[in-house]
């Protein structure tokens, strides 16, 4: 790329060559050039990349607008002429245009990526018909924005403000929910009443602490657990008969070793514990009796097993 204090607008096609569909990402503002190429090929993802000294003023393209649906925004200059992008259904925002941003205009969007961004954060109320959120960094404390969100299948936080997840109780379709590094959250207790969860992931919850048990959860396919001060209790597992993959590397209880080979659809266990862990012997027989037969076995610690893998 060009080495100068006033870099002209460049293009990149992703992948490099493609016959069909691919990526336009543009860096450092829009011109003639960015028009030909967007209107020379067929392209689903716009990307645009830039600091606030340059400005993305995106001319009318007719029906060609029409065939965007991935809209990726990393710049912060002035920024005009998104709102011909009618089809947008996933919008990637990691950075703020210096006129703002209406994100009501994506009448058909499905899928929010925000990084760190306040401004997007406080529009989330007014986007009801979303399917899919991932938040990095998210400023407020409780999920109250997305209590009108019936359509909301998927949830991730990392990082953040958050401190309860108090307003998930009104997300019907919810079905998957990823909570990493949020120093400040506390309190699980909303996800004890959303048996809509297929797929659970905790990780690295310093306050968050209690009980919680998967029967909570019938039609659970993947559940992951880690540096959480929380019991996970395990009775019952053969009656998930959906489960395909269990990672615990937080404590236990109620877990028998042998209802693991009865689950149908399971394909990977990983659990952390100085206690219990059969032998390999055991382990073979159990997937005989059952008819799971295990690819692999991996202990955890050389001295004293500090956990165990397996692999279906």
């Amino acid at each position: 790329m060009q080495v100068d204090s006033e870099l002209l607008p460049e293009i990149e096609y992703e992948p490099p060559h493609f016959n069909k569909e691919g990526r336009l990402i543009c860096y450092f503002g829009w011109n003639n050039d960015t028009t030909k190429a967007l209107l020379s090929k067929v392209f689903t993802t716009l990307d645009l990349r830039g600091g606030e000294r340059y400005d993305f003023r995106i001319p009318k393209l007719g029906a060609k607008a029409h065939e965007l649906k991935a809209l990726s925004l990393h710049c912060n200059g002035f920024l005009e002429g998104l709102e011909q992008f009618s089809n947008i259904e996933s919008l990637s925002v990691g950075s703020w245009p210096k006129n703002g941003l209406d994100l009501t205009m994506f009448g058909k969007l499905k899928s929010l990526y925000i990084d760190a961004e306040k401004k997007a954060d406080r529009q989330l109320s007014r986007l009801p018909y979303l399917e899919a959120v991932s938040i990095i960094g998210y400023s407020e404390q409780d999920c109250l924005a997305f209590s009108g969100m019936k359509c909301l299948r998927s949830l991730f936080f990392s990082q953040g403000r958050l401190r309860t997840l108090q307003g998930l109780e009104s997300c019907p379709s919810l079905s998957s929910l990823e909570l990493a590094y949020i120093r400040n959250l506390e309190d699980l207790e909303t996800i004890h009443g959303l048996g809509t969860l297929e797929n659970i992931w905790l990780e690295n919850l310093p306050k968050v602490a209690g009980n919680l048990s998967l029967q909570n959860y019938p039609g659970m396919k993947s559940f992951y657990a880690s540096k959480v001060d929380l019991v996970v209790d395990l009775s019952g597992l053969r009656n998930l008969r959906s489960v395909q993959k269990l990672w615990l590397n937080v404590p236990f209880e109620g877990l028998d070793w042998e209802e693991i080979f009865m689950l149908p659809d399971m394909k990977l266990v990983g659990i952390s514990t100085e206690e219990g862990i059969p032998g390999d012997e055991e382990f073979h027989l159990y997937a005989e009796r059952h008819g799971k037969p295990l690819k692999e076995i991996v202990r955890i610690g050389k001295r004293k097993p500090k956990g165990v893998q397996l692999k279906f």
